[in-house]
């Protein structure tokens, strides 16, 4: 290249955006626009030799989107330079999902706004930008984010307003008696695309109890204007019918549908129990396990609750560190029971009455899982802080390898032993002083593993602002540091409660056949998400052919300029002196090539 020109054009990324709905790549066409800078170079160097050449721009200091074209010896390569960024954030609530523009600082973007379907979005007082539910399917769309005179092209993904009532619906099954008062514990949750929501929202609660006894005979309760609340559960009292096969809960409620016009939409959960199964055979026992001193024991009832003493019970224990089980026959005592004692290290229990070596009952099998509680899947956390787990395992003071693993990953490969980083305090287990990385936690007698994700950020709108990726962080969890049994009182010591913290305690004769912490722990959770940050790239595209026209144009534009003569104009010659024929012939200019787009360059999503 002897002669080499460089144009330097300042995008108007608004407009842009807007029209095309895409960032500014290399494809972008700018043949006939004035440049805002343009420089020329000349060179000596022999055309052979491939020379390594820098350029500087000092002039582009302000935050923005440049395209540099390089243009000599009628071929033409162009850069794309993107200075300054934003990040966003996209959250779910009840009424829409939430963005949350950040400066590349990571600070908040209050002036930011969102241009999204032909409608701007403007921030509220904190910052935040609500975008309203879609009428369509769920699926990634794409808006614009105005902030400090540029506009970025990002995406996220769009929800519909969808709606969902759960409820757990609990009943004792000891308080399952014929013609007496038994209590039904109702907590809901009302979702709205899997995010809770309050149960305000929902109008019209109602509670209907179906009751069907062992001829196939239905009764129906219904109970109208049902309160129910976000903060403590609600207790319904009924009356058992006699002779109970199932009985069947439903709650049901209206949410209005605020992207249909508040159209009214019915929910329901539902909860249905089966008993008195042995009343449809011909079977005049029943076992039924105990915990009580820390010790178990099988007792074997008649249909009416009676002792049955010095009977065969058949019973089949399962160690957690073996494949084979142990089978044994037992037999009961003047209480109708058998001792197993503490059972330390056992996984199941199974139990049946026997009579001369024939089963007389039905078999039934008990988990023996002790002391639990719902952890989550995925904790987030900032370096070097302490993250603290509800710990039902613990055995002393200090974590045990055989309990607990925690070990350091990169791509999904083991890199590291953290183990040193656990420590035992007050019911839970806390993880100190983890250096930004994934873990994986696994606590090896529930078989649960837990994905730990930890950042090097400050705390912004609930979220640590990593460099390379945004955390969303939760409350740590509710735990049990101790409990005091009296003759008169239950004392329970709880690490992390706040105000809505509740705490229930059931008292029942044998082990619960509806287990209280099943039906409770069921509502659905939502994990903490992740975000990704990808970087802004530059980009750069080389060796574009411009063509014949433009070629031309650019020599003449530079060829040196000649004074012209004051002289008079030949005349036009009427008599040639002699006459021959002549050839034409057409030579079209070559047309030039268009910029590629770049490729790696779609829009940074949410």
């Amino acid at each position: 290249v002897k002669q080499l020109i460089v144009k330097v054009f300042h995008i108007n990324t608004e407009s842009h955006a807007r029209q095309t709905l895409q960032e500014v790549n290399t494809n972008i066409e700018l043949d006939g626009l004035v440049p805002n800078q343009e420089l020329k170079f000349d060179y000596d160097s022999a055309p052979v030799l491939r020379v390594k050449r820098h350029f500087e721009f000092p002039e582009l200091t302000k935050p923005g989107v440049y395209v540099i074209d390089f243009i000599g010896s009628g071929r033409s390569s162009r850069a794309v330079i993107r200075k300054g960024t934003i990040q966003h954030l996209v959250r779910p609530t009840p009424i829409g999902q939430v963005v949350t523009v950040l400066t590349e600082d990571g600070e908040l973007a209050k002036d930011a706004y969102i241009w999204f379907g032909g409608a701007e979005y403007r921030p509220n007082k904190e910052g935040h930008i609500l975008l309203p539910f879609t009428n369509e399917q769920a699926g990634p769309k794409t808006y614009v984010i105005h902030y400090g005179g540029q506009a970025f092209v990002k995406t996220f993904y769009s929800l519909p307003e969808s709606h969902r009532l759960e409820a757990a619906l609990f009943v004792d099954r000891e308080s399952l008696r014929t013609r007496d008062k038994a209590q039904l514990l109702i907590r809901p949750q009302l979702l709205v695309n899997a995010l809770p929501s309050t149960v305000e929202l929902l109008s019209e609660v109602a509670l209907d109890i179906v009751s069907t006894d062992l001829d196939g005979v239905a009764t129906t309760s219904h109970v109208a204007n049902l309160e129910l609340s976000d903060v403590e559960e609600t207790v319904h009292e009924f009356q058992v019918p006699s002779r109970l096969s199932t009985i069947q809960f439903t709650l049901s409620g209206t949410v209005k549908q605020v992207t249909k016009g508040n159209a009214p939409l019915q929910l329901s959960a539902t909860k249905t129990y089966t008993l008195n199964q042995i009343e449809t055979t011909a079977q005049i026992a029943d076992v039924h396990l105990a915990w009580v001193n820390n010790q178990y024991s099988v007792s074997l009832l008649g249909r009416t609750g009676e002792p049955l003493p010095d009977r065969a019970v058949r019973v089949e224990l399962k160690h957690r560190d073996y494949r084979s089980t142990v089978k044994v026959t037992l037999q009961t005592d003047e209480q109708g029971a058998v001792q197993l004692g503490a059972l330390p290290e056992i996984d199941w229990v199974k139990a049946q009455p026997m009579a001369a070596s024939q089963a007389v009952g039905a078999e039934k099998a008990w988990p023996l899982r002790g002391d639990f509680a719902t952890l989550p899947g995925v904790v987030h956390a900032r370096a070097g802080e302490v993250i603290e787990l509800p710990f039902v395992d613990a055995n002393g003071d200090r974590p045990q390898r055989e309990l607990l693993s925690l070990l350091e990953t990169h791509g999904g490969q083991v890199v590291a032993d953290r183990f040193e980083h656990l420590a035992v305090r007050a019911g839970q287990l806390e993880i100190a002083k983890l250096p930004p990385g994934d873990y994986n936690l696994r606590l090896k007698q529930s078989g649960q593993e837990i994905q730990i994700r930890v950042t090097d950020g400050k705390e912004l709108t609930g979220y640590a602002l990593g460099k390379n990726r945004h955390l969303e962080l939760r409350e740590p969890s509710v735990a049990i540091d101790s409990t005091v049994i009296n003759d008169k009182t239950v004392q329970v010591k709880l690490v992390n409660a706040g105000p809505d913290t509740r705490v229930h305690l059931f008292a029942t004769r044998f082990v619960p056949a509806f287990s209280p912490y099943n039906e409770l722990a069921a509502l659905s959770r939502m994990e903490a998400s992740t975000v990704s940050v990808g970087p802004r790239r530059s980009l750069y595209i080389e060796d574009r052919s411009i063509g014949d026209e433009y070629d031309y144009i650019l020599r003449r534009q530079m060829a040196s300029k000649f004074p012209g003569n004051m002289l008079e104009r030949p005349s036009l010659l009427l008599n040639p002196w002699a006459l021959r024929s002549t050839d034409t012939t057409l030579q079209d200019a070559r047309a030039g090539e268009a910029f590629g787009e770049s490729a790696d360059d779609a829009p940074a999503p949410a």
